[in-house]
């Protein structure tokens, strides 16, 4: 009888810790994939630039002078709606 519940303890205890490890194993590999996805978007976004840079050299500069001149109007922004 002894070794009857030591063998459904260990199996209940095996089963519960087990749960643990693969709950553990599917969130490394969420954070893996959601890693990997951001990795890809900042490749494809520096890809983009890198494809501006080599074919359309005042095609870049427009709209980084572009982005330039729409961050200095959030700033302008955000500094009059804090004072």
């Amino acid at each position: 009888m002894a070794a009857a519940l030591s063998v459904v303890a260990g199996l209940l205890l095996l089963i519960w810790c087990g749960t643990w490890l693969l709950q553990i194993a599917l969130w490394l590999i969420q954070l893996a994939i959601l890693l990997v996805r951001r990795s890809l978007t900042v490749v494809a976004g520096l890809a983009g630039v890198v494809v501006l840079l080599l074919t359309d050299r005042d095609g870049l500069r427009r709209a980084l002078a572009n982005d330039a001149a729409h961050q200095r109007v959030r700033t302008t922004l955000a500094r009059e709606r804090w004072s």
